[in-house]
């Protein structure tokens, strides 16, 4: 023991060394540790929208959106409807009048009944709305905010369209009513006025009442009015809905529009998604096609319900856009251009170009074939030009889709004894050349 007195404090250096020495490198494509993930790399040629704004796909969500588009839509959705917003005129439908959960699809009501209130003076976009207790406690999607925090009421509606703040919704809801109930109370007005007898609401922002067993409700028809009625009345949402996201710096915010077909199907410019267990995965969309040649600007709705994940609904509501972005408000006839003319013997003008005397318009499929078909009425001169000389009938792919009176634009009168004669002698002579 004596002996190793000596050495040992060598020894104890000796160890301590050793520990701080650093550990050696690991060898290049060293194995993974377990638990340890590598982010699948995005580089697939279609897009999806993601936390992070629109990437390329991983081979995984490739795979996934592949499966899905193979599906029908009644499969991938409880219930659509795709329609034109100007006319109502609907291009396709599937349960369209069976009631559904609305989840945050819900909010377009919220919204519309905040503009309401702005209409009626109670209360200004730009006006301060304080967030209380209720608003800075809500769960879900929520804009992140802060009790005792202020933000202005078009902040909050943007919130709300942008990133489906639940926050929002209560703050705005609180601000204008004084409660969530006396504003839910507003809604279901609302709805009534508008005359949806199927469309319920508990809430402004869609979440499921677990305790009451109940959450919004409507059908996907009540929905696309609700949201013409929205666009014609307020297109400014709009403005909000088509925003990529929301980032402020101040508060270190940062968020991604929800909607799944913003900045990859060209058009898309709204509108708003939900989901709940009791909803499913849901998003009502709008688009639209700038007017060229025959086309006038046509603008879409799509109410898309129902979905069992993000990219069954994603699948469904990009083929079902697509093919609502291919029916075009068509210019059929224009009352500034001749649609025909009409010749008749022993009166004057013999020829008169024929007119319709407002436009038709309809919406057509691109590529269908459009056809004019007139029935004239047995003219007897004198005959007043305020009176229609036939009506046209326009058909798509030979079935009938539009009628219109038909007119000329001068009056046929009895004609002038000398141009009869000359009328009479013309036909003469086109009779024996032809006889010869």
């Amino acid at each position: 023991m004596k002996a190793l007195k000596p050495i040992l404090p060598a020894l104890l250096a000796m160890c301590l060394l050793l520990g701080a020495a650093p550990a050696p490198a690991p060898a290049e494509n060293a194995p993974q540790k377990p638990g340890e993930k590598v982010a699948e790399p995005r580089d697939q040629k279609e897009k999806i929208r993601t936390g992070q704004g629109v990437q390329p796909m991983t081979a995984t969500e490739k795979k996934e959106f592949d499966a899905a588009m193979a599906k029908p839509d009644n499969v991938l959705l409880k219930s659509y409807i795709i329609g034109d917003y100007e006319t109502g005129t609907i291009y396709k439908e599937f349960n369209a009048d069976t009631p559904v959960g609305l989840a945050s699809t819900t909010k377009l009501m919220t919204i519309y009944c905040v503009m309401d209130a702005v209409d009626k003076g109670e209360i200004a976009m730009k006006d301060p709305v304080t967030i209380d207790h209720a608003a800075a406690a809500m769960h879900g999607s929520v804009y992140k905010t802060k009790e005792g925090e202020v933000y202005t009421v078009e902040e909050l509606i943007h919130a709300g369209m942008i990133v489906s703040g639940n926050d929002a919704m209560i703050a705005l809801a609180d601000r204008i009513a004084g409660s969530e109930a006396a504003f839910v109370a507003r809604m279901n007005a609302k709805a009534k006025e508008m005359g949806f007898t199927h469309m319920h609401f508990i809430n402004v922002h869609g979440l499921t009442d677990y305790v009451a067993n109940d959450y919004n409700k409507a059908t996907a028809r009540e929905m696309f009015q609700l949201s013409r009625n929205l666009l014609a009345r307020y297109p400014m949402i709009l403005d909000a809905a088509r925003r990529a996201k929301i980032d402020e710096p101040e508060r270190a915010y940062v968020s991604y529009a929800t909607n799944p077909l913003l900045g990859i199907l060209p058009g898309i410019d709204g509108l708003k998604t939900g989901y709940t267990g009791a909803a499913g995965r849901c998003f009502i969309a709008t688009g639209v096609r700038p007017a060229e040649g025959p086309y006038l600007n046509t603008r879409f709705i799509g109410v898309y319900m129902g979905a069992e994940n993000d990219m069954d609904r994603y699948a469904a509501s990009l083929r079902l856009s697509k093919e609502a972005m291919t029916w075009r408000n068509t210019i059929l006839a224009d009352k500034s251009k001749e649609l025909d003319y009409l010749t008749l013997k022993s009166v004057s003008p013999r020829t008169s170009p024929v007119f319709v005397d407002k436009n038709v318009v309809r919406c057509v499929k691109e590529g269908a074939e459009v056809s004019t078909e007139i029935d004239y009425k047995t003219i007897v001169a004198p005959y007043s030009k305020k009176e229609p000389v036939g009506e046209a009938r326009f058909l798509c792919n030979g079935e009938e889709i539009a009628r219109a009176k038909v007119y000329v634009k001068e009056d046929i009168k009895k004609p002038n004894p000398v141009l009869s004669y000359r009328d009479l002698m013309a036909d003469v002579f086109r009779a024996m050349e032809k006889a010869a």
